[in-house]
């Protein structure tokens, strides 16, 4: 993802590291940040949950974006977004009294945008995961 700054310059974004301590030290917004399961320890059922939280959370994005979006359908697919990812994450905090210590009390403006970048690490840990995965053999 590159923005540009003006007509010369093009601000990049690091790539993602493969730790979550790594990317927390990147965004000050993730000051704090418990412990999750590392995405390559995932469970399919902890999979599938983070592929309905990137669903919700896309089409929470898709809402932000439309010029015709009012404030109602914008707090709507925030609060979706929100309780989609607070769900998901409370279940793979390795300390989950940790982690409602770190979200209580944060506005759901400051809340969206942590979700967003768990959400991203996430997404690309589960990639670098299964890029790198040894096949298994047949069960017999």
């Amino acid at each position: 993802m590159a923005s540009k700054t003006d007509k010369n310059t093009v601000k990049t974004v690091p790539e993602i590291p493969d730790t979550l301590a790594e990317f927390v030290e990147q965004h000050e917004e993730l000051a704090g940040c418990p412990e999750f399961v590392p995405a390559h320890e995932f469970s399919v059922a902890q999979t599938c949950d983070f592929m309905v939280v990137d669903a919700v959370a896309s089409d929470s994005y898709g809402v932000f974006r439309k010029k015709t979006s009012d404030d109602v359908d914008s707090s709507l697919a925030i609060a979706r977004m929100v309780a989609a990812s607070d769900s998901f994450f409370e279940k793979i905090a390795k300390d989950v009294d940790a982690y409602h210590k770190w979200v209580t009390g944060r506005t759901p403006t400051v809340l969206v945008q942590v979700f967003t970048l768990l959400n991203a690490f996430y997404g690309a840990s589960l990639g670098k995961s299964e890029a790198s995965r040894t096949p298994t053999g047949n069960a017999k």
